[in-house]
């Protein structure tokens, strides 16, 4: 039983439009769809959804924060090709790892915190004005957490030159670093590295962006309910912390170093998921 087999990572079926196709394939979908309308609308459209540089002077239009990451250069069609394959050939795996819901709710922080950083550099006395546009900095941040989580896999730099994903990874910032000092791009390099320092804050950190509502936010919202623990709701979390410490083991010093108890503290917890979840 591994961590994401827990029930806060859990896939949670959507339904609707979007059921029964994967996260990755539904944003590829909505960005396409956004880049045609806007030709269709010469080019109305991306005006209402960009990230201008002086966006804080009008927070009601907050939803900017997330569009811009839909939005693309309509002068050229490389901007949305490059990102959309990025996306397409990192995405799938992260996807698989984190399940549906974590990883969009991952892609579309990425976005928000790629945009806010972008707000806040651009107001300094070296910022040029502007708008944003692109789904760069989510797509950054998912390409480094495929690296971070796969670090000795073998990817192809360019589609032919094969290299160690680190090494891949490492490239791919140090490009980002250098544009940012040199600023001779449009390119929001800044951005690039927003989505990259968020990717890293959560592997290292072991997020889970599920628990920030409820842990947060709807306990403020609700009152105190009284609520009766049965025993074998006691016993399932006591079994939970006990999974927690012996994957963190695991972690730290390899599957070799557990004892028989902690063994079959494992299969049993195993055997437990796969009654609940079959039941």
């Amino acid at each position: 039983m591994g961590v994401y087999d827990r029930d806060y990572y859990r896939v949670e079926e959507p339904s609707g439009l979007f059921a029964g196709r994967p996260v990755v394939v539904n944003l590829i979908i909505i960005n396409a769809a956004v880049f045609l309308l806007d030709l269709f609308t010469d080019h109305r459209l991306i005006t209402w959804l960009w990230l201008p540089s002086d966006a804080y002077k009008q927070p009601w239009e907050v939803w900017r924060l997330v569009t811009y990451g839909f939005t693309h250069d309509p002068k050229t069609i490389t901007h949305i090709l490059f990102n959309m394959f990025g996306l397409f050939v990192f995405g799938r795996e992260m996807e698989d790892r984190y399940g549906r819901t974590e990883f969009l709710r991952f892609y579309l922080g990425a976005i928000v915190f790629g945009a806010v950083v972008w707000l806040l550099t651009v107001q300094s006395p070296l910022g040029s004005r502007g708008v944003l546009l692109g789904a760069s900095g989510g797509v950054v941040a998912v390409v480094l957490l495929y690296v971070l989580n796969f670090p000795q896999r073998d990817v192809l730099f360019f589609g032919v030159i094969p290299m160690k994903a680190w090494v891949f990874g490492v490239i791919f910032i140090m490009g980002d670093v250098f544009g940012a000092m040199n600023r001779t791009t449009p390119v929001a390099h800044s951005v690039h590295l927003a989505g990259a320092a968020f990717a890293a804050a959560y592997f290292y950190g072991k997020w889970n962006l599920a628990l920030l509502v409820p842990s947060t936010l709807l306990k403020k919202l609700k009152a105190p309910r009284l609520r009766v623990h049965t025993p074998d709701e006691e016993d399932t979390r006591d079994l939970n912390v006990r999974v927690d410490e012996i994957l963190d083991k695991i972690n730290r010093q390899g599957e070799a170093s557990l004892t028989k108890k902690e063994r079959l503290t494992l299969e049993q917890a195993s055997k437990r998921y796969q009654r609940r979840h079959n039941s």
